[in-house]
């Protein structure tokens, strides 16, 4: 792997890489924990993973003793924002969500600029969202949007009557737009997005305000064997080579604003007045889904 690689030609120290689900990590540390036998010093994973790892025991803080944190102005978005007060959760990288235009079929100029845009009646019958009653991807939206009070419940309600065409899943909503069934979409990933238009796909990003980022994060491991290379690797990590080898290798955007983005200019989220998910916001948008709440309050059910 690139970062592997990287570190190890930086500073001489080999990096193994273990690989799995975020379910099968939290057990086998949670194992390792109970035998006395922490085999691993960093941990990257989604923060809700991450979250339950701290509960039990299993990161501990290092933020302070990281020279790259003390530059508060570099970055994006906070990456201590889902732990500050303990500040075992650090930020490395940040998906975002739509929305995102056929290029064919919306003019320059007449985007929409803000989330209330899309109740014009211009763009009734003409955008496109992933399936509430398959994913959760409006609701990792609407939720942090609710909670800053972007949107209301009203909003949701007139969102609907927009006339919305739902696609089964996230490359299917990229496939769809694609091939211009709708002008419009909002639900999914930028990383979807961006594999579509490296392959020439006519789909852009536009800018709004209240860009809902959603955060993955890295941890040092609590009782870990290397913890002063736990340290230095994450440091290295956040900084701007280590965010250069990230964001190359993986083809996202760095959370650094002075690292380059690799993406077409077309895949480049251009973030305005960002809004973290939170963890409560994840919780909250995985029960609301098994309560089918955006069906019913769309009157779906």
């Amino acid at each position: 792997m690139a970062i592997s690689r990287a570190f190890n030609e930086r500073y001489g120290i080999h990096v193994d890489i273990i690989t799995g689900k975020g379910a099968e990590f939290i057990q086998r540390l949670l194992t390792e924990k109970r035998i006395g036998g922490i085999v691993g010093d960093v941990i990257d994973n989604n923060p809700a993973n991450v979250k339950l790892l701290k509960g039990e025991g299993l990161t501990t803080g290092i933020a302070d003793e990281l020279p790259v944190l003390r530059d508060k102005n570099i970055w994006v978005a906070d990456i201590l924002g889902l732990d500050p007060q303990d500040k075992h959760l650090l930020g490395f990288n940040f998906s975002t969500y739509g929305p995102w235009i056929n290029t064919n079929l919306v003019k320059p100029g007449d985007e929409p600029k803000d989330w209330k845009d899309y109740l014009d009646p211009r763009w009734k019958g003409k955008m496109l969202a992933t399936n509430p009653t398959t994913s959760a991807g409006l609701l990792n939206i609407f939720i942090p949007l609710l909670r800053e009070k972007a949107i209301d419940e009203d909003y949701i309600k007139a969102l609907y009557k927009q006339d919305i065409r739902f696609s089964s899943n996230y490359p299917d909503d990229a496939a769809m737009l694609s091939r211009g069934e709708r002008s419009i979409t909002f639900s999914a990933t930028d990383s979807v997005y961006a594999q579509f238009i490296a392959q020439g796909a006519p789909i852009k990003s536009i800018e709004r305000d209240n860009t809902v980022l959603t955060l993955t994060v890295v941890a040092a491991i609590s009782g870990a064997p290397h913890p002063n290379a736990a340290r230095l690797f994450a440091n290295w990590f956040l900084s701007p080579e280590g965010q250069t080898v990230w964001a190359k290798a993986a083809s996202v955007g760095s959370v650094r604003k002075d690292v380059t983005d690799f993406r077409p200019e077309a895949a480049r989220i251009k973030v305005r007045n960002p809004i973290i998910t939170t963890n409560e916001d994840t919780d909250l948008a995985a029960k609301l889904f098994q309560q089918q709440w955006l069906n019913k309050l769309w009157g779906r059910q």
